[in-house]
């Protein structure tokens, strides 16, 4: 990059020819890119002029947590469907893959088609399913996780051994892992994977709490020192998600890890849309070159965008990210949506706030949707008062719930809720100040 400021230095017969015209975006969107990108030292002055109209404004929304970012932006999707833009010229940029998570199982819930451009589906990633696998031996022991988890990380028991322990599961009509616990004559390697998988039964008996019991797992299996040893940041951080998700599945709704599995397996098995219109998710760096009518630009939050990690270890961090974030606001052909988020980060270990990006983008034609959001008050005081509010229902109301997703109500009371869901979830009894529930149709 200095060879490039410096080049007239260098070269000082050469003659600068300076490209200011944009055909893609409209003005308030350069408008916004230039405003970011003159923070940045030691640049080429250029500011772009579009060869369009003015166009809609840049809208910006702070949210009170990631569930609330996520049905802002499904509502901006659905109200612009609507209008009949296509969802194929709609596109969601984000700046670390974690974050597709809360948006993908909103979608699933709300029938909105997407698919992961140039990556998978958050439940589908490596990672993800490792981890898993020995949540599911916790649970139930499946032949599928034993096969995933004892292999990853490698154990040394080949196929020739689990061919052997097929048979004889088959033979007793068991599973997998039972055929090797009842066997007095098994190897060392496998009486130590037997021993591993049963201290993660006693400790969750004893303990209860599927957070910690992921961070046993991570420590025990080696899982941990696989990811840490193969530079694996990217995938740290999916598996801090998901233990954040465990987390708030089981202090909102008080279940176990059978359920915990159950929901997870519900999510992670629905086909993915191949063909026909859809969203696509990407991460910032997968959109380089590419364009979209309307685009939007979530989770920033300082931390996350710009990125901590890439913040502390160059002195030229910032100033990447800033050109990264500049490279995602010009994705932008004629919409572009801004949003951020007041909840806890469990990746980060902290309370989010906006990111410096937001207020270095502002110009006289953006838009604050405030709608919902209480300035005035802290973010702390906004995130309590979610769980203050009761759903006013009904017997018979349809509502979908983030972890659960459609179901019908059979009975309220004061604080809870009766109601069935679907297959496998059934009937379960719901806190009605949940901010994860909501009626269908209502993305308020």
């Amino acid at each position: 990059m200095n060879f490039i400021i410096d080049f007239d230095k260098h070269y000082p017969d050469s003659k600068t020819i300076t490209l200011h015209r944009n055909y893609r975006s409209t003005q308030n969107i350069l408008d916004s890119a230039n405003r970011l990108i003159q923070y940045n030292p030691d640049r080429l002055d250029k500011d772009l002029l579009s060869h369009k109209a003015a166009g809609d404004a840049v809208v910006f929304s702070n949210l009170d947590d990631e569930h609330d970012e996520a049905y802002w932006i499904a509502r901006q999707i659905k109200r612009l469907h609507d209008e009949g833009v296509s969802y194929l010229d709609m596109a969601i940029l984000y700046r670390s893959n974690y974050l597709s998570r809360t948006l993908e199982k909103v979608f699933m819930n709300l029938n909105i088609p997407y698919i992961i451009y140039g990556g998978l589906r958050f439940y589908d990633r490596q990672e993800i399913k490792d981890v898993m696998s020995y949540l599911r031996m916790v649970s139930h022991g499946d032949d599928l996780a034993l096969r995933r988890s004892i292999a990853t990380p490698r154990r040394g028991i080949g196929e020739k051994t689990l061919d052997k322990y097929f048979e004889k599961a088959k033979n007793e009509n068991v599973t997998i892992y039972e055929a090797m616990k009842t066997d007095d004559s098994a190897s060392k390697r496998i009486k130590d994977y037997v021993n591993m998988i049963e201290s993660f039964k006693k400790f969750y008996e004893e303990n209860g709490s599927i957070e910690s019991l992921i961070y046993k797992i991570l420590e025990d299996s080696g899982l941990r020192k696989a990811f840490e040893k193969a530079e694996e940041i990217e995938r740290l951080e999916n598996v801090k998600a998901l233990i954040g998700e465990a987390k708030e599945f089981q202090d909102n709704t008080g279940e176990g890890i059978a359920e915990y599995v159950q929901m997870v397996s519900l999510y992670g098995d629905r086909e993915e849309v191949l063909d026909g219109e859809y969203i696509r998710l990407m991460t910032i760096h997968a959109a380089k070159g590419l364009e979209f009518d309307t685009v939007f630009l979530m989770g920033m939050n300082d931390g996350i965008f710009p990125n901590r990690n890439s913040v502390l270890e160059s002195k030229h961090g910032i100033t990447e990210e800033r050109r990264l974030a500049y490279v995602a606001i010009t994705r932008a052909m004629h919409r572009l949506f801004v949003s951020s988020n007041a909840g806890f980060n469990y990746v980060m270990s902290q309370r989010n706030k906006p990111s410096r990006f937001i207020k270095e983008m502002e110009h006289k034609e953006t838009v604050h949707d405030v709608r919902g959001i209480r300035q005035s008050e802290s973010p702390d005081k906004r995130y309590m008062k979610k769980f203050q509010r009761k759903l006013s229902l009904r017997p018979a109301d349809v509502v979908v719930h983030d972890d659960f997703g459609e179901g019908i109500v059979l009975k309220v009371d004061t604080d809870t809720v009766k109601i069935a869901f679907n297959h496998p979830f059934g009937t379960k009894t719901i806190m009605r100040n949940f901010s994860g529930l909501r009626l269908k149709g209502d993305l308020t």
